[in-house]
């Protein structure tokens, strides 16, 4: 008998963390799109696995994908869909006018995390060093979005369509300098691990202010807000969206170079610092440095 209500007692226990756990992640959610967070946690998966065969070919365990030009548009799809991301996030967060203390406080987040990863990769590869990367063009994407989101649908429309085409039409050789290539004009910009131009990659968040305004004007955009699916592949991508910034400073330290580095401990002590306050190719052969990447690529005029 005392058996018997030991399980009972057990059951209800297991019943009450269960329900707990439950209201602890509805209220987490209710004020979120997770298909939106699913969405980005795809995407930084994506650079994660991006990366990851870029390594493995530097090891030897693969060859003929990294630098694969179906691989490379893959890599470019990533950074486009992050730009993206932008201006969706900046829409729904800012619906009746900005906010500007959680604005800035993002903002201030990631111009950080940008200038760790500069100064990161300067001590790493001083040649190739990251002057204007994927978190450069967020952070400016965020400030050129943020003048639109008052404006009409059309505005962002036409002038995100303009800084996509712009670049392709237009180049100046003045532009070839770090201090001026990362306007996105630049015939022959200096090389770089990562180069995300402001034309045409803001291009795509004002794009993608437009089509959120037209999803919220036509009450579309609870197609991306429906209940969390109770499976685990979900939630966890969920949960990768929700920390994406933390996944993709911790994941570049571990293998952007052979050998530990001073600029790797510091840009994993940057990321948990980040994940603490906000919560929220070669071959073996090889002698030079591992210089790898990033989703935006390297040497490109429109990013390109």
């Amino acid at each position: 008998m005392g058996l018997i209500l030991k399980q009972v007692e057990v059951r209800k226990s297991c019943h009450r963390l269960s329900t707990c756990l439950e209201l602890s992640w509805s209220s987490r959610t209710r004020n979120r799109l997770v298909g939106l967070d699913a969405i980005r946690g795809t995407a930084i998966l994506g650079v994660v696995v991006f990366h990851l065969i870029w390594d493995l070919e530097f090891a030897g365990l693969v060859d003929g994908i990294a630098r694969h030009p179906a691989w490379l548009a893959f890599g470019r799809f990533l950074a486009g869909t992050f730009m993206a991301l932008v201006g969706v996030s900046l829409v729904l967060a800012h619906p009746d006018g900005v906010r500007w203390r959680p604005f800035a406080r993002r903002l201030g987040m990631i111009v950080l995390s940008a200038v760790a990863i500069t100064l990161v990769t300067w001590l790493i590869f001083p040649s190739t060093f990251v002057y204007f990367g994927i978190l450069h063009g967020i952070a400016a994407a965020t400030l050129i979005g943020c003048a639109f989101l008052r404006l009409p649908l059309a505005a962002a429309l036409a002038t995100g369509t303009a800084m996509l085409i712009l670049p392709f039409a237009v180049s100046y050789s003045a532009f070839d300098t770090r201090w001026l290539a990362w306007i996105g004009f630049a015939v022959d910009p200096p090389a770089s691990n990562d180069y995300v131009p402001v034309f045409p990659w803001a291009g795509l968040t004002l794009v993608a202010i437009s089509a959120t305004k037209f999803l919220r004007l036509h009450d579309l955009l609870r197609l991306v807000g429906r209940p969390l699916p109770r499976r685990y592949a979900f939630t966890a991508l969920v949960w990768m969206g929700r920390h994406s910034l933390a996944i993709y400073l911790l994941h570049q330290p571990s293998s952007a170079r052979p050998d530990p580095s001073p600029g790797a401990e510091f840009c994993v002590v940057a990321s948990v610092v980040y994940r603490s306050y906000f919560g929220s190719g070669g071959s073996t052969k090889a002698q030079a440095p591992h210089h790898r990447p990033e989703t935006g690529g390297a040497r490109s005029r429109a990013h390109g």
